[in-house]
């Protein structure tokens, strides 16, 4: 999965992908690319909502780790997450 539009703020971008992979409502996903060197989420999913935890290395040595919470859509037969920051730290 990618990105195709972003905050303002945000470092994810177009060139970040993301694999997923779910266990009954269990969700992860590790993802790279852009300026993300590393970067892992573990979550829950309720219904039509994705609430997570994630974990990042930026390829110029910061971190970044926080909460968010995803609106989940079908669209066109694929999925889509509409994400809400929830707060972050940088390191």
């Amino acid at each position: 999965m990618n990105v195709i539009e972003r905050a303002g703020n945000g470092v994810v971008n177009q060139s970040t992908i993301f694999t997923f992979s779910q266990t009954d409502h269990i969700v992860s996903a590790a993802y790279s690319g852009g300026q993300i060197l590393k970067g892992f989420l573990v979550g829950t999913l309720h219904q039509d909502k994705l609430v997570f935890s994630y974990c990042q290395l930026q390829t110029d040595g910061k971190m970044d780790n926080g909460n968010s919470e995803c609106d989940v859509f079908l669209h066109n037969g694929k999925i889509r997450l509409v994400e809400h920051f929830l707060g972050f730290q940088k390191w």
